[in-house]
């Protein structure tokens, strides 16, 4: 005997929020037990490329007649498609509806299962009907190891912007997760510089607080600069000061400080090295008061 039919619509799949994730969650709970389809008038097509590794995914037309087993909706306002043809029927509430005043467009019809007693009360407070509850879950996920990146770069060619936005591609083919946030000064030529990448690559945010950006630069795995050239470059000299090693390209400043395996590496880069093995524990030391009489001197004090 094969597996019974399962149909999961929900109106629209254009977010990424609760619904989303009880639909992903479901599948991966119900998938080796069900056919399940997910059906949606509309996917966002990253939606619809991540869950179609689950389940079957289909965008509904209005001529054909879907017939199944098993109907699974998410309770919602829009209008339930009549050529849906389910031999048992259910509807999952997600909400408390104690407070909503819209009345659904479509009969309310068939079981009815909240994923909390809270929204088992207040559907049947509101709607008159029985509603039973099935506590919702989130599916067990072991989480990866999220390589944390950051940067306090301008958006310029001579910055690196695009070796920046290369290493994101090195890090993407070698399945290595990462988290990237460069603060910046944002300006219109910025904009069109970046216009085109996706937001997942390089989180450009504005600039923060001196104090508060140090906080960031200690907690990160890699402080990252892809100068053309520097004479000095601060962030660096700021980054391994509070601990965190360094990513930069191989220009004399920098082959100056940093040691490869070290405190950081230099370009080019083995991806899986830098992941796998992120330097810890080094020293680092400045001269401050050496620095002090050099000024002195120099001020004839």
């Amino acid at each position: 005997m094969g597996k019974q039919s399962l149909i999961i619509w929900v109106d629209h799949m254009t977010f990424k929020e609760g619904i989303f994730t009880w639909v992903k969650n479901t599948c991966e709970l119900l998938r080796d037990t069900y056919d399940i389809t997910l059906l949606s008038n509309m996917f966002r097509p990253d939606i619809k490329q991540e869950l179609f590794s689950l389940v079957n995914i289909d965008e509904y037309d209005k001529e054909e007649i879907y017939n199944t087993d098993l109907l699974l909706i998410s309770f919602d306002y829009f209008e339930l498609p009549t050529n849906i043809i389910a031999k048992k029927t259910y509807t999952v509430i997600h909400c408390d509806y104690r407070a909503v005043d819209v009345e659904p467009k479509s009969k309310l019809t068939g079981e009815f299962i909240a994923v909390s007693n809270e929204a088992a009360e207040g559907f049947t407070l509101r709607y008159k009907l029985p509603c039973k509850t099935i506590e919702s879950f989130v599916y067990p996920y072991k989480p990866r190891k999220v390589l944390e990146l950051i940067s306090c770069s301008r958006i310029y060619s001579v910055k690196g912007i695009k070796r920046m936005y290369e290493f994101t591609d090195m890090l993407k083919e070698y399945d290595i997760q990462y988290r990237w946030i460069n603060f910046t000064e944002l300006d219109r030529n910025s904009y069109k510089i970046i216009q085109g990448r996706s937001p997942e690559d390089i989180i450009h945010l504005p600039a923060i607080k001196h104090n508060k950006l140090l906080d960031y630069i200690a907690k990160s795995d890699y402080f990252v600069q892809f100068s053309e050239y520097e004479g000095y470059c601060y962030g660096i000299h700021e980054a391994l000061n509070v601990g965190t090693p360094v990513l930069c390209t191989d220009i004399p400043i920098f082959r100056k400080i940093i040691q490869n395996g070290v405190n950081g590496y230099l370009a080019p880069f083995d991806v899986n090295q830098i992941a796998n093995n992120i330097p810890k524990d080094f020293i680092y030391n400045e001269d401050i008061e050496g620095i002090k009489n050099k000024w002195m001197e120099a001020f004839n004090i």
